[in-house]
């Protein structure tokens, strides 16, 4: 939330309006306050389906917007698209922007209990995000003509956002680039569906064939996600020497300018922020052939797209770039192209306020 989010917030405030933000206790908590926003912890269960535990969080939610009268609710994450909408309704607040950052794990994995969820969700959405004032924001074009096209079935405003905005001017190409060794990274958070495995599987892969790369993990172990990657095998395949987990790191940029290479072989995305960056940094890109990740990455244009949990197509793609270093450069100056053409957050937060300011009150309030 707050990586994803701050410099819409503080464009907000910077405006003149009161900006709340609502946010399961975490870490992030203490720092969104520094931004000037209020913050009310919220007692949601990320991991749960209860229906008994989600029900009162909807009680919860609803009494929160009744009291405090909101012009515009903006709901993040598609559990909270789900009862931010619903409260939404119940309280009356007269507009509502849910964004999608992505479609997750109910709609990527065909496990039994993520099929289960499906038609459970499909069924709310109907009714979550219908009404005047009903807006729905979309990261990736896949996405947006989906929504488009099921217009009948989502009575709603579809919009297309390229993802949040990179600060193309802190996210730069280094003078200085790493001559020795090859190093490539996954940034993510430690899931199956990020392609953690696939991606150690081609470490495995290239090391066995006598490739001298480092292969490293960043991001940390998202335990509120039905697809986390334990801690321990994390630090087993760290310990093992495939690769080196980073855990959570703080400074992005910093570590965009010692690699060579990001990878990102994930089953489907919203809006990658780890791709963008890595393209403001002026890096070659590595993803898979699916919604989100070919909004960043243009196959043989400034990296490759590979299908998804292929290792095998992986590995060859890492290996082609880890002969071709020219290659890497060429990627890299049209990847820095496209961040500055389409993914700059001056940009990025025009389009967010115009959906924002599109409400008559927000008009009244700015001027």
């Amino acid at each position: 939330m707050f990586n994803f989010n701050n410099r819409l917030i503080r464009s907000l405030i910077d405006l003149g309006h009161e900006v709340l933000v609502v946010v399961p206790d975490g870490p992030y908590v203490p720092r969104l306050g520094e931004l000037g926003c209020r913050v009310v912890v919220a007692p949601l269960a990320r991991r749960s389906i209860n229906p008994v535990v989600e029900g009162l969080f909807l009680l919860w939610l609803i009494r929160l917007l009744r009291y405090e009268k909101p012009n515009i609710l903006h709901n993040f994450t598609l559990k909270c698209v789900l009862w931010g909408s619903i409260a939404a309704l119940a309280a009356k607040v007269s507009f509502r922007v849910n964004e999608l950052t992505g479609l997750g794990f109910v709609f990527s994995s065909n496990g039994l209990k993520a099929k289960s969820i499906r038609s459970i969700v499909h069924f709310l959405f109907k009714f979550a995000l219908k009404g005047n004032g009903s807006h729905l924001l979309t990261l990736n074009v896949n996405d947006y003509n989906l929504f488009k096209s099921l217009k009948w079935l989502y009575p709603c405003e579809v919009h297309l956002v390229l993802g949040a905005g990179i600060d193309c001017n802190r996210f730069h190409p280094s003078k200085i680039i790493p001559t020795s060794g090859f190093r490539v990274l996954l940034p993510a958070r430690m899931l199956w569906d990020k392609g953690v495995g696939e991606f150690i599987d081609a470490a495995k892969d290239l090391k066995a064939r006598g490739v001298e790369a480092e292969f490293l993990l960043a991001g940390n172990a998202d335990s509120g996600n039905p697809t986390a990657i334990l801690e321990q095998q994390l630090v087993e395949w760290s310990t093992s020497g495939v690769v080196r987990w980073l855990g959570h790191i703080s400074d992005m940029a910093e570590l965009y300018r010692t690699v060579h290479l990001v990878v990102l072989p994930s089953y489907r995305e919203g809006l990658p922020t780890s791709l963008t960056e890595a393209a403001a940094y002026g890096l070659p890109l590595i993803a898979t052939n699916v919604p989100g990740c070919k909004d960043v990455v243009t196959d043989g244009v400034n990296g490759f797209l590979v299908p998804v949990k292929d290792s095998r197509a992986l590995a060859t793609s890492i290996l082609k770039l880890y002969e071709n270093r020219e290659l890497c450069r060429r990627f890299g100056l049209v990847s820095r192209k496209l961040a500055e053409e389409k993914f700059d957050e001056q940009i990025i937060i025009k389009q967010r306020l115009a959906i924002y300011f599109s409400n008559y009150s927000l008009h009244l309030a700015e001027n």
